[in-house]
């Protein structure tokens, strides 16, 4: 704070930033905060305050993260982020999500002003079908905006959603267009799955998802099998891949 900080979101500025995140740290006091938000806002940059235990204490209760939250939302109404990481277990909401503390928060404040920084698919979809579509989710993969897109276009609630546990990050060796790597992770969390409940859940062309399924096949990421309750169709599954 000695004139630094000051300093700090003058260069930002000059490199044609308009948004400054900065994370909440227990050592931080009200006042110290206040000082913040009154640089921040004299260059006119939008602010966000994000939250993890790790700065905060891992000790730290809900109740003192709710007032903490609180607090800075009287101040100035700025976007809160409330972080998850896969490294550590020191997140506000931890791999089941912390749903009681989110609940909180999200009906004593706009969920507006909440952004829920999440890299793992299934916690993101699982946010879209318990906060709706218009949730404010971070870190979304460049290859998964297609599917978090299709999620908020879906009553997804009719679907079983994956679990943390057994879904892994997306094979990061797939070779071809997004749309076979939507297809793959779709494989991968509902599988086995047949073609025509590809079509169903996904609503792409026909074409699109045989092409994908053909890219996949070759590069040994799924297999193929007749249905034994049905001759007629195919179902597909993963083969064990090593990363």
């Amino acid at each position: 704070m000695n004139n630094s900080f000051d300093e700090c979101v003058r260069e930002l500025l000059s490199f044609g930033f308009d948004i400054v995140e900065i994370e909440d740290n227990i050592g931080n006091s009200l006042e110290d905060n206040e000082k913040i938000i009154d640089i921040i806002n004299s260059y006119n940059f939008e602010l966000q305050w994000k939250f993890n235990k790790r700065n905060l204490c891992n000790n730290i209760s809900d109740k003192k993260i709710f007032e903490r939250i609180g607090n800075l939302l009287k101040i100035n109404r700025n976007k809160i982020v409330l972080e998850v990481e896969e490294k550590f277990s020191s997140e506000i909401f931890d791999r089941n999500i912390n749903w009681k503390l989110i609940s909180l928060l999200t009906s004593t404040f706009s969920q507006k002003y909440f952004v829920f920084d999440t890299s793992i698919e299934p916690q993101q979809i699982r946010l879209i079908s318990k906060l709706g579509e218009r949730v404010n989710l971070g870190l979304v993969d460049l290859f998964q905006v297609g599917l978090i897109e299709w999620t908020r276009r879906k009553y997804y609630s009719k679907l079983e959603i994956p679990s943390t546990e057994n879904t892994m990050s997306i094979h990061k060796n797939i070779l071809g267009g997004p749309s076979a790597k939507f297809i793959y992770f779709m494989i991968k969390s509902y599988h086995p799955i047949d073609q025509t409940e590809l079509v169903r859940v996904t609503e792409l062309p026909r074409r699109t998802i045989q092409a994908s399924l053909n890219d996949l096949k070759r590069q040994g990421l799924i297999s193929e099998s007749l249905d034994p309750n049905d001759g007629r169709k195919k179902i597909y599954d993963l083969i064990p891949t090593s990363f």
